[in-house]
């Protein structure tokens, strides 16, 4: 009997089952926590993950254009659906994720729009929205296990993201220019069709109308890399950002030697000797310009600083001689500039001289160019052409390559009615003004994979005054295409300056480019910032 009730006392099998017992609150505490956490984390990577895609989507839509704002709240709401499986609220939206509408261009609510990237402008224009802030409504979760430790939801969770649209520019010559008018906005189809006087700047004397060039990427800073990107058909070189791009301040005035190549005009074989005659270097198709060249040249002689390329005589050029326009003398004409940009034009306004106002003689020009089609004045261009009344010079010259051709057989145009020998006894040969090229035909006729020469996208950059060497990157506010009208070399009489270039505005740039359907300008790519 003894033994026995040893035995039951000594029986501690169970022992363990009260603390089992105890410690099961605190293990299903922790597990409930565990389990409502997860579904938290889960529940906040869904709204996170939509405000992201809903912000790449409004970005997407900022192309600066009208109703661009709007647009990007529309693209937020209803581009991406978004659900949450996590959120067990009850909200009458069930389990979609939404997002006010808030079309407005402000910085206000859950759809905000900035100018910078830091936040610290607010866009109140389509024009200025560059960034957008999505903020997506809140939701919850209710705790299944949670209570016991005493909280019962999650409550109100949302997310924010913050992103922009990143932009680049490929395959064209990287040419910047800064804001004729600072401070304002630059739209390039307002001005299409006006001429634009840009002086080379540089170091720090950058100002309102300077142009430049823009880093390319590549190997070596400064003129031999620029002179490839611009005078090569098919440069090796790196698409430019739409923003935070370098100015490249190692170029000297003779890389626009290398832009003249585009009018046929190869100077000493081109820079480095290597891009004439047979590197890709190729001129324009339709390459007619206020230069003449001389009958019987010598090999390879295609420059300007020999003679072999020529301004005609001062009395013989056209130089507008009063506000009209008018030039009774002239013999040989190129596409000119606009009235008011010569000596004696009469200005062109006190906002911005270097802007033009699209008037230029185009009853001249086709007299002088189209002799065969024209009446005694040239009056009736638009009779003859098809064109408006404000025809562009660009108009002209599309007109020129695709519908008259450029030039008679052997591009030339009708021969001057003088031996030009304007340099003393240096040559007896006679002068002609050519259409196509003569140096290195037949030229590049755009179209298919192929840009037009004669246009150039420019970065219309408004911080220029504060670009001092290469420490403080372009702010890029609009990209503009420009039709190249003259060739860059000094014309005294008509006060040009030989760093100068001459364009006339086309209007923006666009993804195909103009003239050419595969001429890419731009690259567009929504981004997260945050």
């Amino acid at each position: 009997m003894t033994r026995r009730l040893f035995e039951c006392g000594g029986d501690n099998s169970g022992a363990v089952a009260p603390t089992v017992a105890l410690s099961l609150v605190a293990l299903i505490a922790v597990g409930g926590i565990a389990f409502d956490y997860a579904r938290l984390a889960s529940m906040d990577t869904e709204l996170q993950n939509a405000a992201d895609q809903a912000a790449l989507a409004a970005a997407s839509q900022l192309d600066k254009k009208a109703g661009a704002c709007s647009r990007a709240d529309a693209a937020a709401q209803t581009l991406v659906a978004n659900q949450t499986r996590f959120a067990n609220d009850g909200n009458a939206s069930g389990l979609a994720i939404t997002i006010p509408s808030e079309p407005n261009c402000d910085a206000t609510g859950n759809v905000r729009f900035y100018q910078d990237k830091a936040k610290t402008t607010p866009a109140t224009t389509d024009a200025e929205a560059r960034f957008v802030e999505i903020t997506v409504n809140s939701r919850q979760a209710n705790y299944a296990l949670t209570p016991i430790a005493g909280a019962f939801s999650s409550g109100a969770l949302a997310a924010t993201a913050y992103a922009g649209m990143g932009s680049a520019i490929c395959k064209i010559p990287p040419l910047m220019m800064c804001n004729p008018n600072p401070g304002q906005p630059f739209d390039p189809d307002a001005w299409r069709g006006k001429g634009l006087k840009l002086f080379m700047g540089g170091g720090n004397s950058w100002g309102a109308g300077n142009f430049g060039w823009l880093d390319v990427g590549a190997t070596n800073n400064g003129t031999p890399d620029q002179q490839v990107a611009i005078g090569m058909d098919s440069p090796n070189t790196n698409c430019v950002a739409d923003a935070g791009v370098d100015v490249d301040t190692g170029v000297s005035a003779s890389v626009l030697d290398a832009l003249n190549v585009r009018f046929d005009i190869f100077q000493n074989g081109w820079g480095r000797n290597t891009c004439f005659p047979h590197a890709a270097c190729s001129p324009a198709y339709n390459t007619t310009k206020d230069l003449m060249r001389m009958h019987a040249p010598s090999a390879n002689s295609c420059g300007i600083a020999n003679a072999e390329w020529r301004l005609p005589p001062d009395a013989d050029q056209y130089v507008a001689s009063n506000a009209a326009g008018d030039d009774a003398q002239v013999t040989l004409m190129g596409y000119p500039m606009d009235i008011c940009h010569y000596p004696a034009g009469g200005g062109c306004g006190t906002t911005n001289a270097r802007f033009g106002n699209g008037a230029w003689r185009r009853d001249i020009y086709f007299l002088k160019n189209h002799p065969s089609m024209s009446d005694a004045t040239g009056s009736n261009w638009q009779a003859a052409t098809g064109l408006g009344a404000a025809a562009s010079r660009y108009d002209f010259y599309r007109w020129e390559q695709n519908v008259s051709g450029v030039g008679n057989s052997n591009g030339a145009r009708p021969q001057p009615t003088a031996a030009y020998d304007f340099n003393g006894n240096a040559n007896d040969g006679t002068y002609t003004q050519h259409g196509r090229p003569v140096c290195k035909p037949p030229g590049l006729l755009p179209g298919g994979a192929q840009p037009d020469r004669r246009i150039i996208a420019a970065a219309i950059g408004d911080n220029c005054a504060q670009l001092t060497g290469s420490s403080t990157s372009l702010n890029v506010i609009a990209w503009a295409e420009v039709f190249l009208v003259q060739p860059s070399l000094a014309r005294p009489a008509a006060g040009v300056d030989a760093n100068e270039i001459y364009v006339e505005i086309i209007g923006r740039a666009n993804p195909t480019g103009s003239g050419a359907a595969a001429q890419v300008v731009h690259r567009d790519v929504p981004y997260l910032i945050e």
